[in-house]
């Protein structure tokens, strides 16, 4: 039928033709995701790792594409507007979890010490509880808060956390969490 196995990507003579239909992919995608809540979430947290990458030219590539997504939803419709949002509040949670598990990561104290850190360092007014939030790995789980005394530290040199959330239906979400998984770019 004309149709190329998936399992056998097709090569093409002309690199500027390949390019060519990449540089649409972007602006596709960031179209999608204006009007998408689970797009924007799923298109914002995969652009953010691909910007670590180690290729320089596939890193700026993503840099782009996530500067143009972000100028989208802001000048977008009121859904990308909510999206944004919704991003910026993940962006937020994400970095105060990112500076407890540096805070960990620096302590010189024995593992259940840091498991009281943690413990010490989530409770706080603005993780115990706050308005309901897409996870940024799962957006269908609504998070309500984080549940301090659940926190664990698990026997591993990088130090990842057990982070246990309330959920909106009254359930709660657990979540791995590693300061070496996770960059944030700061929305403004």
């Amino acid at each position: 039928l004309g149709v190329a196995p998936l399992d056998e990507p097709q090569e093409t003579t002309n690199p500027s033709l390949r390019e060519e239909e990449t540089a649409k992919l972007g602006p596709f995608l960031i179209s999608r995701a204006c009007s998408d809540r689970l797009i924007a979430n799923y298109l914002y947290w995969y652009v953010q790792v691909e910007c670590d990458n180690e290729d320089v030219k596939v890193a700026q590539k993503y840099q782009l594409i996530g500067k143009n997504l972000l100028l989208a939803l802001k000048e977008g419709n009121p859904e990308s507007h909510r999206s944004r949002i919704m991003l910026k509040r993940q962006c937020n949670l994400v970095e105060q979890l990112v500076n407890i598990a540096c805070k960990l990561s620096q302590s010189r104290e024995s593992r259940p010490k840091r498991i009281e850190m943690v413990k010490n360092l989530l409770d706080v007014d603005s993780l115990k509880s706050f308005d309901p939030l897409p996870l940024p790995v799962d957006p269908d789980v609504r998070v309500t808060g984080i549940i301090a005394e659940k926190a664990h530290v698990f026997k591993s040199a990088l130090m990842p956390l057990k982070i246990v959330s309330e959920r909106t239906r009254e359930m709660s979400a657990t979540t791995s969490f590693s300061k070496t998984e996770t960059t944030c770019v700061r929305i403004s």
